[in-house]
């Protein structure tokens, strides 16, 4: 017999006056398993059950004898579980019976409460704004807290806590359990998401909204998970203020209230409670002056209820954070969102959306009053700025799909320069830029070596505005389009190798065309992409080798036996570094059969010459030619490229 099935039969006990409240209660908690109950409650219940049971047949014989017999049979048919079932006389109905057991693992105590809040843990993809205002893509882990309000294993949080997220799992300290959770549904301006898991217990426990409001001085209680912290954390504080602005930086909520239960970082989207261990909000903010706020729960239970029904609601797929003065900053964009469809990128900055202007709000309330007051096919002009490329772009949210969003503000190129680049590519299939380009590095690398990679960057991102070339440090195997490995094993050089190409190694020397036998070493002779893991087009490996920085004995014949031997040396790298930025990410197609020493960069005979290895004015223009979103064609001819540069002939 299920504990449903048990607990139905005391209900039709209970309410044919067979047994008290008090006995229902008890018997009723035997089947759910109170963990409040000690070993020596349970024996001393189960001692007073037949004294009961003859107690409750004596009086019940002078009502009706029937009734006595009943309470004896249905008892004994809980507590032994029969294959067969007593065929009872009193009906109830199904809904009361349905509604009594989901009553039950409604919160209404500290201890019941502990199991329905849950600390969420995310790893998301974010894009922050580097101190070389670049744009630099993170992949990052954060923490939150949120509440069950269903015994199926709905969650309530904040969007914020789980915007840009790639995988969101809940864990209950109680229950020491952790649970995958699928996002159900999220409002952006209301910074509230909905979340389900299967159980994390045999029931769960949830919490019931309030419907008495918010009133001014009333105790309120937070149950969460702040900075982290595994175990749950109890916090009390009265409601200060009972209407607040809810307008912030990265929501625009439209009812919200004050509180002095103290919100920290990891308490985001726990739940503010009465006295009664009811939800009358959400945490979702606090700031340096200790104020604490919360969205308010019928405002909050009315937007999750739409959520969980599917009920259309507008979303452009983004994560925003409003500058003041700058506009709004995406931190994060769904894939396939209307934003994302519209030309969009993580890491842009809109600064007009419909007929408002973004730049000089403070608050996203304006951006959201554009998203509640939308339809989900209607038409919307929004204009954003890009940091890659420094370009003003405008575009159609619910518009035509865009793939590479044209600039307002484009550079105007020659003839001759479209001439010039056209010619340089002599019918090479190009290979499209699309997105800023991530470098890794790993190994044993000197202060001296990476600081020459960083500086090889630098200059290269002086003068490329399109395209932006960002230095990650290697992390569970999420390599760049371009790697660099510093090492000072062979072993561990030739395990990267094997591990980046499908290739047999054969004397020293591996199919690929990578040799050991040196102390510089270049994978760059595989053509075909296929040869490469990773999305990795190409791979530096650095034999580092003691007491020397970069060639060892192989220098002096390269670079002469000079007293700035070092410095030039190091300059030298620094060049060799730019010529693989470019060769392997666009400039590997470009013909030199025409090479003027005047014009042309990543060309060197060795690294002994002033003008070897350096970005020209002349290269600075090919190479902004090749990553201007305007050029989609991956095999164009000359007519092409003048139309999509719109040069008259």
């Amino acid at each position: 017999m299920t504990d449903f099935e048990k607990i139905k039969k005391l209900k039709e006990l209970l309410d044919s006056g067979a047994l008290t409240e008090e006995e229902f209660v008890i018997e009723k908690n035997k089947i759910l398993g109170n963990e409040n109950k000690e070993k020596k409650d349970l024996k001393f219940i189960y001692l007073l059950i037949p004294i009961l049971f003859i107690g409750l047949s004596i009086f019940a014989y002078s009502r009706d004898t029937n009734i006595a017999q009943l309470t004896s049979d249905t008892l004994s048919e809980i507590n032994t579980d029969p294959t067969t079932t007593t065929e009872l006389t009193t009906t109830t109905d199904p809904t009361t019976t349905t509604e009594l057991i989901e009553n039950s693992l409604i919160v209404d105590s500290l201890e019941n409460a502990k199991k329905a809040v849950v600390k969420i843990n995310t790893v998301s993809d974010i894009v922050e704004i580097s101190e070389r205002l670049s744009v630099e893509s993170l992949n990052v882990k954060g923490t939150g807290s949120g509440f069950l309000i269903s015994n199926d294993g709905y969650i309530v949080t904040n969007h914020h806590v789980i915007a840009g997220a790639k995988n969101i799992s809940v864990y209950s300290p109680f229950f020491n359990k952790t649970d995958k959770a699928k996002l159900i549904g999220y409002s952006e301006c209301d910074d509230l998401a909905v979340l389900k898991i299967d159980t994390l217990g045999d029931s769960n426990y949830h919490f019931n909204w309030s419907t008495d409001g918010i009133n001014l001085s009333n105790k309120v209680i937070n149950l969460s998970f702040p900075l982290g912290d595994k175990e749950t954390t109890y916090l009390e504080g009265n409601v200060s203020k009972e209407n607040s602005d809810g307008n912030k930086p990265w929501t625009a909520v439209e009812k919200a209230f004050e509180h002095t239960a103290e919100i920290l970082p990891g308490s985001s989207g726990s739940p503010i409670l009465d006295k009664n261990f009811k939800v009358i909000g959400v945490a979702y903010a606090g700031n340096i002056y200790k104020q604490e706020f919360a969205i308010e729960g019928t405002y909050a239970k009315e937007i999750i209820d739409s959520l969980i029904d599917k009920e259309d609601r507008v979303n452009f797929g983004f994560t925003l954070e409003q500058y003041q003065g700058i506009g709004a900053y995406i931190t994060s964009l769904r894939d396939g969102s209307i934003g994302a469809k519209a030309g969009l990128r993580a890491g842009d900055i809109i600064t007009k959306i419909g007929p408002y202007d973004l730049t000089q709000e403070p608050t996203l309330n304006l951006y959201c009053r554009i998203l509640r007051t939308s339809s989900n096919d209607e038409k919307i002009d929004i204009e954003w700025y890009r940091i890659s490329d420094t370009y003003d772009y405008k575009s159609i949210l619910n518009g035509p799909i865009v793939v590479n969003a044209i600039p307002l503000n484009a550079i105007q190129y020659s003839k001759s320069e479209i001439d010039n680049y056209f010619s340089l590519l002599n019918g090479e299939t190009l290979k499209i830029f699309n997105g800023d380009v991530a470098i890794t590095y790993n190994g044993d690398y000197s202060n001296t070596q990476i600081n020459t990679l960083k500086a090889a960057l630098n200059k290269v991102n002086e003068n490329i505005s399109i395209a932006q070339f960002q230095l990650i440090k290697l992390s569970e195997n999420n390599y760049g389009r371009i790697h660099f490995e510093f090492s000072n094993s062979l072993e561990r050089i030739k395990k990267v190798n094997d591990d980046f190409f499908f290739s047999k190694r054969s004397g020293n020397t591996y199919d690929t065309g990578c040799s050991w036998s040196s102390p510089l070493g270049y994978c760059d002779k595989a053509t075909s992409r296929d040869l490469y893991k990773y999305g990795t087009t190409h791979v530096v490996l650095y034999n580092v080798r003691p007491g020397a920085e970069w060639f060892g004995s192989y220098g002096k014949s390269w670079i002469g036996d000079r007293s700035d031997y070092d410095e030039v040396a190091t300059q030298c790298m620094q060049n060799n570094m730019i010529t693989t930025f470019f060769t392997s990410i666009t400039v590997g197609v470009f013909d030199y059969k025409d090479y003027e020493e005047s014009k042309s960069i990543m060309f060197r005979k060795y690294c002994n010459g002033e003008g070897s290895n350096y970005v020209s004015n002349y290269d600075a223009k090919m190479l902004q030619i090749h990553f201007d979103p305007r050029n989609i064609n991956t095999k164009p001819t000359l007519q092409d490229l003048y139309e999509q540069f719109d040069i008259s002939q």
